[in-house]
């Protein structure tokens, strides 16, 4: 989820809280604050609540609660291009539901939550409408947030788990989150990015394509295996692969398998699934 940049209001300003002993320079410390954001998917809507500070000059985060609401917006999208009235009135009552979980922990000022939209209501032709009534009905502003800035986001979440694991870090890595809509790409290579790119194929847009097809089960395999080697193929033109290209694969679905094979995976950790075993 995209990280929360809220301003600090009057009562948060930075104040030295504590002074260094060595008489060189004072440890500044801002008070922790919670914040908050809420990400507008196209299979769910989900938020984050986070406490926020600086210690000793470094930006602290500390996750405090995830809440995640299934609300498929894109199946309805993908077909229609646009969002149902009873649709948008169900993320109402969500963000409603979601505003008093952020009145237990203290997160009343608007600047302080930021609620973003992906792929489903960036396609949807009446957006502005959506956001509209969103924001009349809980004072929430949503931000449709474009691929490339999917990419950057995703980009700043997985460098951290990359620099702390030196297998990963030092070698070419594929990024790849396979979203509802959407899949995302980065190539990159000591935290430098090579190559970025967003394919239109996504979980739940490919499920509909091949269920409008019909036909048997074979014959509906047989289609989406087709679609996958059609991008697999544009993606390994891309890549060049060489003998130290590895995966780093996000989202529920990676995480789901992970599970599975990884015996005691704590859910937040990278892990290490060998290709034979995500494979059976």
């Amino acid at each position: 989820m995209p990280p929360a940049t809220a301003q600090s209001d009057k009562s948060t300003a930075k104040q030295p809280l504590a002074s260094g002993g060595d008489g060189n320079r004072d440890d500044v410390r801002l008070a922790p604050r919670p914040v908050a954001v809420v990400d507008i998917g196209t299979t769910s809507i989900r938020m984050a609540i986070a406490e926020i500070g600086v210690d000793e000059g470094e930006p602290s985060v500390r996750t405090l609660e995830t809440l995640v609401q299934s609300l498929e917006l894109g199946r309805e999208v993908f077909g229609s291009r646009r969002i149902s009235r009873k649709s948008t009135e169900k993320v109402v009552q969500v963000l409603r539901r979601y505003q008093q979980v952020l009145a237990e922990y203290g997160v009343r000022v608007p600047e302080d939550v930021r609620v973003v939209a992906t792929t489903a209501v960036r396609e949807a032709q009446n957006q502005l409408q959506f956001a509209d009534r969103l924001w009349i009905a809980t004072g929430f502003q949503v931000r449709p947030v474009d691929e490339s800035e999917v990419n950057r986001i995703t980009y700043n979440g997985v460098l951290p788990y990359l620099q702390a694991d030196p297998q990963l870090n030092d070698r070419k890595s594929i990024v790849v989150e396979v979203g509802g809509g959407n899949t995302e790409m980065l190539i990159l290579r000591g935290g430098n990015v090579l190559h970025s790119q967003t394919v239109r194929l996504g979980a739940l847009r490919l499920a509909q394509l091949v269920s409008a097809a019909g036909g048997s089960p074979q014959r509906k395999r047989m289609l989406m295996e087709s679609h996958i080697r059609r991008m697999l193929e544009q993606l390994i033109h891309e890549i060049k692969f060489d003998s130290s290209v590895q995966m780093v694969a996000l989202g529920g679905d990676m995480r789901f398998a992970a599970r599975q094979i990884v015996e005691g995976w704590d859910g937040t950790s990278v892990a290490h699934v060998p290709t034979k075993r995500l494979d059976e």
